[in-house]
């Protein structure tokens, strides 16, 4: 079923390059990298730029593309500094999908990108060291803010950072895979090993990825929002918990006090208004009861039809933060495998486990099987076998499943008081009513779990 979509995908990419060839769409420039480029080059097709002079000190301006061509580019960290706009973007695309394999030999940061509006697509980030990471916080691929946002100041300065059809393997030399500090970020159809994660910023958009904790050291999660996101939008991703203690999809965190936004409200928040919907965690770590969907110091955000395979819920205190402030939880199906349903209540090293909250808890409508323990109370609970297609990798519900046509309609409000969509299933179909439970509406299902294509992207190569 991957390989079948990953094929798909790779059509796409093709198709979009054979479609910016004949259309002739008008961009400032089109430039070129190789392995063996130099910055005393013009840039063209036949003399080409090295990828560290694209990336710093060439001369790139808003609407230009760069293509990396076919090779390896082992480097040291890159440093991307170009900026766009919103409506023209400076955009960095490899010429065919994961053939321009950037190596990093850096143990701190692979890329970083500290401008706003830029564009990532296409390329594949492996390891050139076997070294140990610098810091907890070395990434793969970094965006960068100019400004802590606090109230009185909530923008990053730098925004729009978009990563696109990537690939981030499991570097010995990093610890995260994504991170971003910037207000508006989007990372979509990638493959990203280590994790994903969004500090302190607003709009953060993750969707329609597949992610993967780290394998060995560096406890990690698949799709972490914290610091002080709002608004962050979590939606079609399928999330690999590979390793036990590591975790699925957080919202809010255990971030220190100088990087966590609104500070010094106490106890703190790290994640506002944010919303995980429509996506799939599997866990294949050997301990039982990992921790799937969780929330550490969010207020007023939800998890709705999303899928757990062998994995909990949970919210938690972690030392001042709050564990969750208004949590709703609705229409998801956590299938235990034989496991607790909610994290086990337990104290120690500052941590408070458990399923806490403050405010006004809204769980209803979800779907809990094969649990042995802990599933909350709920009005209309749902139980019995879902009936999965496949329960490794085909999640729609076959017919006689409690789960077709018994969820009910979400909506969800985002910080500033603006209504987020919520209502698209993991194909991007709306929803009828009544909802099914999961990832699917049973209105819209094709018969294996396929994504739609991506529309075909344009690229222009002289």
């Amino acid at each position: 079923m991957r390989s079948s979509t990953r094929n798909i995908s790779q059509l796409a990419w093709v198709s979009g390059i054979c479609l910016f060839l004949a259309s002739g769409e008008a961009r400032a420039a089109t430039y070129y990298v190789s392995p063996s480029g130099s910055s005393t080059n013009p840039g063209t097709l036949a003399a080409p730029w090295s990828i560290r002079h694209a990336a710093g000190s060439a001369p790139v301006s808003p609407g230009d593309i760069v293509i990396i061509l076919d090779g390896i580019y082992a480097e040291g960290e890159l440093y991307f500094n170009k900026s766009g706009t919103q409506q023209n973007p400076v955009i960095y695309r490899a010429q065919n999908k994961h053939q321009a394999e950037i190596r990093s030999t850096s143990t701190n940061m692979a890329i970083s990108i500290s401008a706003s509006w830029v564009t990532l697509e296409g390329i594949r980030l492996t390891s050139g060291s076997s070294a140990p990471p610098q810091f907890a916080s070395s990434v793969g691929i970094r965006c960068w803010e100019t400004n802590k946002p606090s109230p009185s100041n909530p923008s990053t300065g730098n925004v729009g950072c978009t990563v696109r059809d990537v690939r981030i393997d499991d570097m010995p030399n990093m610890n995260i895979g994504f991170k971003s500090n910037q207000d508006y970020a989007l990372v979509e159809n990638s493959e990203i090993r280590m994790g994903i994660e969004a500090l302190n910023n607003f709009g953060t958009v993750i969707r329609n990825n597949i992610a993967y904790s780290k394998v060995n050291g560096y406890q990690s999660a698949g799709i972490f929002g914290k610091g002080g996101v709002r608004d962050m939008q979590i939606h079609g991703n399928i999330v690999h918990i590979m390793k036990p203690d590591d975790m699925g999809i957080i919202l809010g965190g255990y971030t220190g006090d100088p990087w966590i936004y609104a500070r010094p409200n106490v106890p703190q928040i790290e994640a506002y208004n944010s919303v995980a919907h429509d996506n799939v965690v599997i866990n294949e770590a050997s301990q039982i009861n990992a921790p799937a969907l969780g929330m550490m110091g969010a207020q007023d955000s939800a998890f709705f039809n999303n899928i757990v395979i062998g994995g909990q819920i949970w919210m938690e205190q972690v030392d001042t933060h709050a564990s969750a402030v208004n949590p709703t939880w609705k229409n998801n199906i956590i299938h235990c495998r034989g496991g607790a349903a909610t994290r086990g209540a337990a104290v120690g090293y500052s941590y408070n486990h458990g399923f806490q909250y403050t405010g006004t808890l809204s769980l209803d409508y979800n779907h809990f099987f094969d649990c042995v323990s802990g599933v909350p109370s709920q009005a209309h609970p749902i139980t019995g076998d879902p009936k999965f297609v496949n329960l490794a990798s085909d999640w729609h519900l076959q017919a006689g499943s409690p789960a077709l046509g018994s969820g009910i309609p979400a909506a969800f409000t985002g910080y500033t008081g603006a209504a987020i969509d919520v209502s698209k299933d993991f194909t991007g179909t709306t929803r009828t009513v009544p909802w099914d439970l999961g990832i699917y509406d049973t209105g819209s299902a094709p018969p294996m779990d396929s994504r739609t294509p991506d529309r075909p992207r344009v690229l222009r190569v002289r």
